[in-house]
């Protein structure tokens, strides 16, 4: 689980990736196949799982990445909900 401090784009190119929201009460996940992509918004706490047998690859664009340090993404705590993966 974590955030970005910027908005990042990301677009699955090999595989389907799942991408869990902290803030989604079912914690369901949404399936992201190669070809689709999605926006994580600045701050959204999140996690993005290979739940496949074979090999997902994205290719990920970071915005707002600090310039003297390269932070790019905040460590967060799982989520306090039981349908939200480890």
């Amino acid at each position: 689980w974590h955030s970005h401090p910027g908005p990042v784009f990301v677009l699955v190119t090999q595989g389907t990736v799942t991408n869990y929201q902290a803030d989604d009460p079912s914690c369901a996940g949404q399936q992201i196949a190669a070809g689709q992509g999605f926006v994580e918004p600045p701050g959204a706490v999140h996690t993005v799982y290979n739940l496949g047998a074979g090999t997902a690859l994205a290719s990920v664009t970071f915005l707002d990445v600090d310039p003297a340090t390269g932070v790019f993404r905040f460590d967060a705590p799982r989520p306090d909900n039981p349908n939200c993966p480890a």
